[in-house]
């Protein structure tokens, strides 16, 4: 359907609507037709609006060609709004226009016009009046509509009206139909409430008042006999206060006909039901002829007995047709194995059951589907629900008591024997069912279906050709023949699955397993074509929309990504643990830690204790003295200390957000999932990973992945290095005596990178977008297949091409081992794990026994067992966080000086290098400068991020010193705090951060003081400065200056005692020495003050002397040393009050170039 340019929009701010009506909406009567449907939403508060839609054909109207050769139709509708006297409350009416660009387009029937009028009124019952007029022409139409008006009650849980829509966000949409957005997504409105059969229907609701309550949301469709065809129930955690909730549903499994949707919400002892009616629009179905007199009867008894006397009397009320619809309602309602397998075929409604995962996995067959599909989506198949199988049997089992020559009752028996997982009940029913003449193809589908359980590939293809036989283009004989070549190993996945889609376009799974293929496969853009697909034929698959998203993050499209895991989180609790460690990686790549944290509050609030808990203990990567510390506190006191043991650790001190507490719960997130299969609620993997994230390299027993990294190949030759040969002979030999096989390397992962992503997991849980990884980047992917380690190692020689790709620690060949290198933890380690069986529960392996060598080998072994490994780098480096940005290295320097009374004035610097800001494309632009200020207890007392822009002429003329200098003042108490700054060029994704410790000064009480030495660039006075006594001082962060370059100094004096003349006299000496050479070469150029003298040795000191009539000074010293060596030099500066003798001094630090 094409969507017309022009739509309108507009809205009366005065009083409130809602309307609630189920039933189906009325329609436009007149000379001009239009559909029209009305949904109540909460505006504010208690306020709701009303939406009153509109939608009809551009081809009525009456176009008029324009001198710019553009149609143009005008049309007006006018809405009243009458009361239940009668009266007239609301009346609004608008003109609009439509434009077309041919006189084609002003007769295209299928040119749709979307519009929307939204008011809103007081509680209560209202009419409405519609009123839809052509402007050219004397044409019009009229809807009339009841409006029921509820309130919005915040004690109690709140609902919305269903919104029912053809489709969430249409291609080629345009901005007009931005007025029908909602909570992100564009919902094309379906006024008329008919959908195609197959058609998705599409809904939206919102939910109000939750409360933070736990909440159930049951949603179903009822025929007009109230049987559910279709039902749903999720249930949520107390975590929010409102729901948006979209979902779409497949409509494949209704007949033509008159539905409700009714959508149930309960939280705590609310409860809150909306419901809709629609319509399945298609060709009545006429029920086949197997459907006799005889086969009526069983009906009715089997009624009488499983639904009792009333289904009973309403079954016989009703004539042939109708009996039909109501048989397959009512056993789609109390079994739909029974409905599927034997009502759906014999009424001539539908095929039997897909042959789907679950039936695969039922026949055993769940190995075929790991090798030759995925393995992940093998292992997440699940058995169908024996209990209705086993109801479904004893349905049957009366059934054929009362029919025992019911052939398709027999071939029902075999399907729910499927169901039950029961195949050799199974083969055996459809083979008497075909020995006792049942040539239908219900029965030779059963039989293949069997033939594909006992691995009889070849007859399961032959017995499907028989059904076909029987009836030619039959799908699901033709889907299943091809599964049955796929699984057989017979025909390639990919074609199988192309074969079964053509002829079964809107198969509720097959695309998905196309996508899987796909994405095994590398085919990154096929998978998200087959995944998107899916999602379109079959809304309610949240894996396929799961997988879509993993697809949007390798191919770049972050945004998408996240889009979806957050709509799924919120709708879908099966996949919130899988959504959301995905989340909060990819929200820390996007900069969004924000959003990243605002997820796991909620999730926080979901979980039970146990799980908060575990996420919150900063003892799984805290080092031993903050954990006794932390141990050693009572429990009201270790908030607090968690709080600062976070902003520590923070990356970002100047935002409020903390990327490192983010990848943290990440991190146990991962391995909670990942490493907890043996164990739980993880094995030593995930204490390991939980302290030092992904390793740059894993390799394990079945799995062998060579190193390839330059500073993981690093690492493995310094460890082999480090043992003796006959440590080497004992690691060779053990592992030889059962080599597995190598495979060749992968370097295609869930990222979308060209690097290692993982080295073992499925699609599924390659994905980890914070993995770091080592050396240059050249060498990691040179697409050259490895074959030197050796399939034997009888051979004596012990080298590092036997050894690649295996641990170093003795572990026999048939042990489940699997090892992890990290080059940036303790100067570089390799954890070895081993377990018991492939069902994980990995740990640290034992010392190797049992062998001469070993004995002779123990002082090694007990050096470099693995736990020791892991004690002494958790007591060097007890942890690592490896940012998502690149590194930004910039200066900055802290000095404080006396401020306004009592408080003191805290400059801080910043100098960041402008040749790592620029290049030959880039000369102007801006960068990001924060400051966060904390107390002694790391409480926040300032936080500021300002943008700071740059921009130079050339960029070639830039030298490695040239920097872009700020500099931020604060007048702060006088005390001990933690400085964070930090530099982010969002442009280039760079960022740098520091955080030291600042002792802010007392600067007050009338004692001689001195401020902190201020090293410049330049001092100048400059009468617009109201500070620093006029001066205009630029800083020098880096405190570095060029050969050449004149070095400055500024700084303060106070309380400076007055003679009886009213004078002050102080002296200051400079003292200036290298940290190893030669003394500075100096020319003094300006200072303030007499010069009393210079003298040279290994130290300079310069002496000055001042009178003056202030009790602060402002003073500089700039010298030029020129002729200096290039290196370290401190500076001392002591100031004497001549009056009183007292005396201060300061130091400072400075170098001077090359």
């Amino acid at each position: 359907m094409r969507i017309a340019t022009v739509f309108l929009s507009f809205m009366i701010a005065v009083f409130d609507i809602h309307a609630s009506e189920i039933d189906l909406p009325p329609r436009g009567e007149g000379s001009l037709a239009f559909e029209i449907d009305v949904c109540s939403f909460r505006y504010r508060d208690r306020e709701g609006f009303e939406e009153v839609i509109l939608r009809f054909p551009v081809a009525q109207f009456a176009f008029l060609r324009q001198d710019s050769g553009i149609y143009l139709a005008r049309y007006k509708p006018s809405l009243r709004v009458l009361n239940g006297a009668g009266e007239v409350v609301q009346q609004v009416e608008a003109e609009s226009r439509l434009t077309a660009e041919s006189l084609e387009a002003t007769v295209d029937t299928d040119r749709m016009v979307y519009d929307m009028v939204q008011v809103r009124l007081p509680t209560g019952r209202y009419r409405g009046e519609l009123t839809l007029s052509d402007l050219q022409a004397d044409r019009a139409g009229l809807a009339v509509f009841s409006l029921d008006v509820p309130a919005y009650d915040p004690g109690k849980i709140g609902m919305s009206d269903l919104y029912l829509s053809s489709g969430f966000n249409p291609q080629g949409a345009g901005e007009r139909l931005e007025m029908f957005r909602k909570d992100g997504r564009l919902i094309l409105p379906n006024p008329a409430r008919q959908y195609r059969r197959g058609d998705p229907l599409y809904m939206y609701f919102e939910v109000y008042y939750l409360g933070y309550q736990s909440h159930r949301v049951e949603m179903h469709i009822e025929d007009r006999y109230g049987h559910r065809l279709w039902r749903d129930q999720r249930s949520f955690p107390g975590y929010r206060g409102e729901v948006k909730f979209a979902e779409g549903i497949p409509t494949h499994g209704l007949l033509p006909g008159t539905y409700t949707l009714r959508v149930q919400v309960v939280a705590g002892r609310d409860t809150f039901v909306s419901a809709r009616k629609f319509e399945v629009m298609g060709e009545t179905l006429v029920p086949a002829s197997g459907f006799d007199d005889r086969r009526a009867k069983t009906a009715q008894h089997l009624l009488k007995r499983f639904g009792g006397s009333e289904v009973e009397a309403t079954y016989t009320g009703l004539g042939r047709a109708d009996r039909a619809a109501f048989l397959y309602g009512f056993w789609m309602d109390r079994n739909p194995i029974v409905a599927r397998s034997y009502y759906s075929p014999l009424l001539g409604f539908g095929a039997p059951p897909d042959l789907n995962g679950a039936i695969i996995t039922a026949l055993g067959r769940r190995k075929e589907m790991a090798k030759h599909i995925d393995p992940r989506y093998a292992a997440r198949q699940v058995l169908p629900d024996t209990a209705m199988a086993r109801a479904a049997l004893e349905v049957l089992d009366e059934l054929l008591d009362e029919d025992g020559n019911d052939l398709m009752g027999r071939a029902a028996q075999g399907y729910a024997y499927l169901f039950a997982s029961n195949l050799p009940y199974s083969e055996r029913t459809f083979n008497s069912a075909l020995n006792a003449g049942g040539v239908l193809p219900e029965v030779y589908n059963g039989v293949g279906i069997s033939h594909m359980g006992r691995k009889r590939w070849d007859e399961a293809v032959v017995a499907y050709d028989q059904a076909l036989a029987l009836r030619p283009d039959w799908k699901p004989a033709q889907v299943n023949r091809a599964l049955a070549r796929l699984l057989g190993g017979k025909q390639r996945a990919e074609d199988a699955l192309k074969e079964a889609i053509e002829v079964y376009p809107h198969h509720p799974e097959l695309l998905y397993l196309l996508g899987r293929v796909f994405e095994r496969e590398g085919k990154i853009e096929a998978a998200e074509k087959a995944y998107t697909r899916q999602v379109v034929v079959n809304p309610m698959h949240a894996r396929a929309r799961f997988d879509l998203g993993r697809i949007w993050l390798k191919q770049g499209q972050r945004a998408r990504a996240t889009r979806v895991w957050r709509e799924l989180m919120d709708t879908r609790p099966e996949l919130r643990a899988e959504c959301l460690p995905l989340l909060l990686g990819v929200y820390q790549l996007m900069g969004q830690t924000g959003e990243a944290q605002k997820v796991m509050a909620e999730y926080l609030r979901m979980v039970d204790e146990h799980t908060r808990r575990l996420l919150q203990d900063i003892r799984l990567l805290a080092t031993l003295e903050e954990t006794a510390a932390y141990e050693a506190l009572p429990p009201e006191q270790q908030p607090n200390f968690v709080r600062m043991f976070w902003q520590r650790r923070d990356p970002t001190p100047a935002t409020s957000s903390n990327e490192r507490l983010v990848e943290h719960y990440r991190r146990v997130l991962y391995a909670m999932q990942h490493f907890s299969t043996g164990q739980k609620p993880w094995d030593r993997r995930g204490e390991i990973y939980i302290r030092y994230g992904e390793p740059a390299h894993k390799s394990r027993a079945g799995d062998v992945r060579y190193e390839m990294d330059p500073d993981v190949v690093r690492v493995k030759e310094r460890l082999w290095m480090g043992l003796t040969p006959e440590a080497h002979k004992e690691i060779i030999a053990r592992m030889g005596r059962l080599r597995t096989s190598t495979r060749d390397v992968q370097y295609q992962g869930e990222d979308a990178g060209d690097l290692i992503v993982s080295d073992f997991e499925s699609i599924d849980y390659e994905l980890n977008p914070n993995r770091t990884f080592f050396g240059g980047g050249a060498d990691r992917n040179d697409g050259n297949y490895y074959d030197d380690v050796q399939d034997s190692h009888r051979d004596r020689d012990a080298g590092m091409t036997n050894i690649r790709g295996f641990p170093i620690f003795p572990i026999d060949g048939g042990t489940n081992w699997e090892y992890w290198i990290y080059p940036d933890v303790a100067g570089g380690i390799e954890v070895v794990f081993t377990a018991l069986d492939s069902r994980g529960g990995f740990d640290f392996p034992d010392m190797p026994q049992g062998r001469v060598l070993s004995t002779f080998n123990q002082s090694q072994w007990t050096a470099k067992r693995p736990d020791r490994v892991m004690a002494r780098a958790v007591r060097q480096q007890s942890e690592i966080y490896r940012p998502v940005t690149d590194g930004l290295e910039f200066h900055f320097d802290a000095i404080d000086f006396r401020g306004e009374n009592p408080r003191s004035r805290l400059e801080v610097y910043y100098g960041v290098p402008l040749v790592a800001l620029i290049d030959s494309g880039r000369i102007e632009g801006r960068v990001e400068r924060g400051i966060a200020l904390f107390d002694s207890t790391w409480t926040p007392v300032f936080r500021k991020v300002a943008r700071l822009p740059f921009a130079v002429s050339d960029a070639a003329e830039v030298g490695s010193g040239t920097l872009l200098i700020d500099e931020l003042a604060l007048n702060v108490p006088p005390g001990k705090y933690f400085l964070g700054v930090e530099v982010h060029d969002r442009t280039r994704n760079a960022m740098g951060a520091y955080t030291r410790e600042v002792e802010v000064e007392v600067y007050e009480g009338g004692e001689l003081g001195l401020s902190d030495i201020e090293m410049a660039g330049s001092v100048v006075e400059d009468a617009a400065v109201k500070v620093k006594g006029g001066h205009k001082v630029v800083p020098m962060p880096s405190k570095t200056y060029v050969p050449g370059q004149p070095v400055t100094i500024y700084y303060e004096v106070y309380g400076l005692t007055f003679d009886e003349f009213g004078q002050t006299r102080y002296q200051m000496d400079y003292k200036i020495s290298p940290r190893k050479g030669k003394p500075l070469v100096v020319t003094i150029l300006r200072a303030v003050g007499t010069l009393l003298g210079i003298e040279e040795k290994k130290e300079v000191t310069i002496s000055y002397e001042q009178v003056g009539t202030r009790e602060t000074e402002y003073n500089y010293l700039e010298i030029d040393v020129s002729g200096s060596e290039a290196g370290h030099y401190e500076m001392e500066v002591t100031v004497t009050d001549l009056n009183t003798g007292m005396k201060v001094n300061k130091e400072v630090i400075f170098f001077i170039g090359k």
